[in-house]
């Protein structure tokens, strides 16, 4: 068990979802806690906050890095909504439910742009359905309006990286500004 846990109060049995590259995830009861050894889990506390989103509840510091604590999201991603799709579901009933789960993501990143902010690094799993409401996660890489300690952004997941933003990563060490432009094509790499 990671000592934050104990030193935040956080409540409940500590489940370790995730550990790489600098990152860890726990769930401890029904809070998410992203620790990283650099800026990052911090950084997207900072966007969370300022985007006014209800599972936000903390972040800081730690002696290694950042941290970043919100209420658990117990949804369904983007990956899990459109599994009718993998395998092939051509009934009318999966069809629509693939139709909806889509258009709810291109409104969610549709409000997150009207908001000032791109993601960065949008993948499947970083869309969540939750009680009638799609949350846009991870946003550790975001841009925007609200000042948030800065880092030299290298781009996202391959497979959802829009051309001209791999081009860049190509071309140049320099930070790569995020687009509108290039989240919606990783959205509908993400959809495909």
């Amino acid at each position: 068990m990671h000592p934050l846990i104990t030193e935040l109060g956080l409540d409940g049995d500590p489940k370790l979802l995730h550990e790489r590259r600098g990152t860890t995830f726990f769930k401890v009861g029904d809070t998410a806690l992203k620790i990283t050894d650099g800026l990052m889990a911090g950084r997207e506390g900072q966007v969370v906050a300022a985007l006014g989103a209800d599972h936000y509840l903390a972040h800081g510091d730690h002696e290694q890095g950042t941290w970043l604590a919100m209420r658990w999201i117990d949804g369904t991603s983007l990956w899990d909504a459109l599994e009718p799709a993998h395998r092939g579901g051509g009934t009318p009933a999966a069809r629509r439910l693939i139709l909806t789960a889509a258009a709810e993501a291109a409104e969610a990143l549709a409000d997150l742009h009207a908001a000032g902010w791109t993601h960065g690094d949008l993948q499947p799993d970083h869309v969540v359905f939750e009680d009638g409401a799609v949350r846009i996660i991870d946003l550790a890489c975001a841009q925007g309006p609200v000042p948030v300690p800065f880092y030299v952004h290298r781009g996202g997941l391959a497979h959802t990286t829009a051309p001209e933003i791999a081009a860049l990563i190509l071309h140049t060490t320099d930070h790569i500004a995020t687009t509108h432009e290039a989240d919606v094509w990783s959205l509908a790499a993400s959809l495909f």
